[in-house]
């Protein structure tokens, strides 16, 4: 199929998990259940607690959500399953004696207890999702989004938050997401069509919590927790919730599914965020893209997930190769793999990823002065270039290339003829040349053109025929030369030179 004169294909697709949406306020899969366990955050009655208790401590069940409802899952569907006739069998060879119809109360009651808790705390986990804070997620989404827009890179998803189409609504940017729009509602498109360019193409693999279904099998996209649909119909939210096992063969859900394996096959990169693959089925398709070759893996997340196989061993950290690890949260590399995503071709997107990570680890900042300056001159104008190759951190950008003089000569007012530094109580830059502007901090190799003119500072004629010119890249915060000290300046180049009134 064909949108926007473009193949409905990528050479690079994203898929994204939990760690992607917590910087946003939406705990990941162990935060939700630890936060449904507290009374102010979720109002968990003590028998409920209780109940979750019995799962953590006997029944071994870790605290983590997802691993909470692949067991609740396993007692609530316990009695429809050719197990239970296995266990009455064992129990007793008479069906109907009193021991059986004890056993069956026993397990229907607290079958019954399982599948409320499960019912409360899904309902919890949904309510989660809808407060995010919308402006951290435009702060920390809007570069992705409008990178992948432009480019048309698709991103898969398994979260069920809606903070990607918040950020691109609030951009100004349409979002292709199968629904189209009938008078005031937004339906699904049965055909199941992700067109790409100009827009944010958004598949949610296990749906979301503004997905909602009717009775008739209706699907529409509300922006709100609702019952009742604009029809007056009532509405179920259409998830499927985090347990090991998907049910990806349900209606739409397994053609999501086959969307994503076939633009995974097409797919030279796949660039995994904050996404642990204990999907079986996830893990699957991306080991068997693995095996064809031709393809690169770049999962970015401060742990490489635990559940590949040792065949998806990553690259040594720095270096890129057929799978490269960035170790970082989402949001420490945000504005990074957005600019990567928006400037680098397709088969350098690893490269461009690890060199980033060389350069964080290793911060060896420089700068140097390139040009015949000559003699400083009063009042003459001077022009060189600043060669910069640097990483500017989050916290420190932009970052300015800054100039100033200093001399170190014996004054007069100076006690028993000792040298002092004195630095000159300007920059000489006007201004200075600003760089890491834009969403990457990485600096490489740039030359930076510069002209000053040169102060008068009388003093230092007759008494320092040598100064030194100071050229460095300091943190927007240096106000001063004097003040430009530790941590304010990120790389500094010197150059000893006459100075002549």
């Amino acid at each position: 199929m064909k949108s926007n004169g473009r193949d409905d294909t990528s050479e690079v697709i994203f898929l994204t998990g939990a760690g992607f949406s917590v910087s946003i306020g939406i705990p990941a899969m162990r935060g939700i259940y630890r936060a449904f366990l507290k009374k102010a955050k979720s109002g968990i009655t003590p028998n409920e607690k209780k109940t979750c208790r019995f799962f953590t401590e006997e029944l071994g069940v870790e605290e983590d959500l997802e691993e909470f409802l692949l067991a609740a899952n396993a007692i609530a569907e316990f009695n429809s399953s050719c197990m239970a006739s296995f266990v009455e069998e064992a129990m007793s060879g008479q069906r109907r004696g009193l021991r059986i119809r004890n056993y069956r109360t026993s397990l229907s009651q607290n079958t019954a207890k399982v599948v409320a808790i499960r019912s409360r705390i899904l309902n919890f986990m949904s309510k989660t999702c809808f407060e995010f804070s919308r402006e951290k997620a435009c702060d920390t989404f809007g570069g992705l989004v409008k990178a992948v827009s432009e480019k048309g890179y698709p991103i898969y998803t398994t979260n069920y938050d809606f903070a990607l189409e918040h950020v691109a609504q609030e951009s100004y940017i349409e979002v292709q997401d199968n629904f189209v729009q009938r008078g005031q509602r937004h339906l699904w498109n049965p055909d199941i069509h992700f067109p790409l360019g100009n827009a944010l193409t958004l598949v949610k693999l296990h749906g979301s919590v503004a997905w909602y279904a009717d009775e008739d099998g209706i699907i529409e996209k509300l922006y709100a927790s609702a019952n009742i649909n604009p029809a007056g119909k009532h509405i179920d939210r259409l998830v499927i919730f985090p347990t090991r096992f998907k049910d990806i063969y349900a209606q739409h859900f397994f053609a999501l599914y086959s969307h994503f394996l076939s633009a995974l096959s097409a797919a030279r990169v796949l660039i995994v965020i904050g996404h642990s693959l204990r999907d079986d089925y996830l893990r699957a398709g991306i080991i068997e893209r693995h095996r064809k070759g031709g393809f690169q893996l770049v999962v970015v997340d401060p742990v490489f997930p635990k559940e590949l196989p040792q065949e998806l061993k990553p690259a040594r950290l720095g270096n890129a190769g057929a799978v490269t690890h960035i170790p970082f949260k989402f949001e420490e590399f945000a504005d990074e793999i957005a600019h990567i995503a928006l400037n680098s071709v397709p088969l350098h997107l690893a490269r461009d990823c690890a060199a980033i990570v060389r350069q964080r680890k290793s911060r060896t900042n420089k700068i140097a002065i390139k040009g015949n300056i000559g003699v400083l001159h009063v009042g003459d104008k001077k022009a060189f270039k600043a060669r910069v190759d640097a990483y500017v951190l989050p916290h420190e950008r932009p970052a300015h290339v800054r100039v100033w003089l200093s001399a170190r000569f014996t004054a007069p007012d100076t006690p028993d003829g000792q040298q002092e530094e004195r630095v000159g109580g300007q920059f000489i830059d006007g201004g200075g040349a600003r760089v890491a502007t834009g969403l990457t901090g990485m600096v490489q190799q740039e030359e930076i053109p510069l002209e000053v003119k040169v102060p008068e500072y009388s003093d230092w004629a007759k008494h320092a025929a040598k100064v030194t010119l100071h050229v460095a890249l300091l943190r927007e915060t240096a106000k001063k030369p004097a003040q430009a000290k530790g941590n304010a300046i990120l790389a500094v180049a010197e150059r000893e030179l006459t100075y002549v009134c």
